[in-house]
């Protein structure tokens, strides 16, 4: 916004912490680095018995 010479409001934008949203409303969060971790990820998710966000 102050590249284009709009003043800053009060509320500014970050971006979201979506794998804390996922734990408080009980869901399972899993944050892959690699491709085998991602294979895991992904059969934990299809066996678990919450929601599951990778």
């Amino acid at each position: 916004m102050i590249a284009a010479q709009i003043a800053p409001n009060v509320v500014q934008a970050l971006n979201s912490d979506f794998y804390a949203l996922a734990k408080t409303y009980g869901a399972l969060e899993r944050h892959p680095e690699t491709r085998s971790s991602l294979q895991n990820g992904l059969i934990e998710a299809f066996s678990a018995k919450a929601r599951t966000l990778i």
